[in-house]
């Protein structure tokens, strides 16, 4: 498993990874802040207020509610990762150096989440930036965003996101093992996480206490009267669990020779 980590830090590390990394994630974070805020309107209207935004966790909040809406994207990063090592008859020249599937799928979603955890941190900071420069523009005090308990809440709001990241990297790893054609398995990811679930969740109330999708945006953006977070993050690992042993079954059994 170490040397199988070790490898996939070692492609992650490229050049042209890191910078198109950093230009998806300089912009969803400037994106993120500019939409929260420049659109801030009273509470009656909907949608983060300027008293929100003043609050302690105002700093990361647009962040979050941008964030809660990023799972088809995940999904379908963390499924292609994982299938394109079987299309490509990666796995298989992998595993003569490392014999041992689930130790080579480990580590290397070890190392995606890793690299996912310092994105996040990464991402999150330039959002508290760009959303201070937002909030002056906006004459939104950020007073409270820097105290005792606005550290407290950004690094909440980062647990969360965490959280919510290997959720959507377990189910899509899950996913890219269990469905052998990697458009197919982002097809149904994306299908599902995106347009399903939110439309159903439109039509059956119970939906958003069940459905994987809304359980992991729940953890970000929680609405009035959804699960709580103890019942989400029960329901969840029950999911995670299940993807992890049907994927597990599916990876030992599978033919990887050809």
């Amino acid at each position: 498993m170490t040397r199988a980590f070790r490898a996939e830090l070692i492609k992650i590390a490229r050049f042209r990874m890191l910078w198109i990394t950093a230009v998806v994630a300089v912009a969803f974070a400037v994106g993120s802040a500019a939409a929260g805020i420049l659109n801030a309107e009273p509470a009656a209207v909907g949608g983060p207020a300027p008293e929100d935004l003043a609050r302690a966790g105002g700093g990361t909040l647009s962040f979050t509610v941008a964030a809660s809406f990023a799972g088809a994207f995940l999904l379908a990063v963390f499924a292609g990762a994982v299938g394109v090592e079987f299309s490509r008859g990666t796995l298989r020249t992998l595993l003569m150096q490392q014999p041992g599937r689930l130790r080579l799928v480990a580590g290397k979603l070890a190392a995606l989440l890793l690299f996912a955890a310092v994105t996040v941190a990464v991402t999150q900071a330039v959002s508290v930036v760009a959303a201070v420069l937002f909030a002056a523009a906006k004459d939104i005090s950020t007073a409270e965003w820097f105290t005792a308990a606005g550290w407290r809440a950004m690094a909440g709001d980062y647990g969360s996101a965490l959280l919510a990241v290997t959720g959507w990297a377990l189910l899509g790893t899950a996913l890219g093992v269990l469905v052998p054609s990697v458009p197919v398995a982002v097809g149904i990811g994306v299908g599902w996480a995106g347009p399903v679930e939110q439309v159903l969740g439109e039509a059956w109330g119970p939906a958003a206490e069940w459905f994987p999708g809304l359980l992991l945006e729940s953890l970000l953006d929680p609405e009035p009267g959804g699960p709580g977070t103890a019942r989400a993050l029960v329901t969840l690992a029950g999911y995670c669990l299940a993807a992890a042993c049907a994927a597990g079954i599916a990876l030992t059994r599978r033919d990887v020779t050809s």
